[in-house]
């Protein structure tokens, strides 16, 4: 249902593999918290997948 050119945020979880796995014209983005130990224990299969890694959601607002 998304177009392409869309823009898919989230944290830690399957949304954002399955979303850059199935869809190469929607952008997956990660917003992760550099205080939390859970979260940060991603960041290197993310970076590896090349989906996009933010701090805060602010960051991302200000991409366009």
């Amino acid at each position: 249902l998304l177009p392409n050119g869309a823009k898919v945020i989230g944290d830690v979880g399957t949304v954002l593999l399955t979303t850059k796995w199935l869809r190469a014209g929607i952008e997956p983005i990660a917003v992760l918290n550099e205080q939390d130990p859970f979260q940060q224990q991603f960041l290197p299969m993310l970076i590896n997948t090349r989906i996009s890694v933010y701090q805060n959601y602010e960051q991302v607002l200000n991409l366009e």
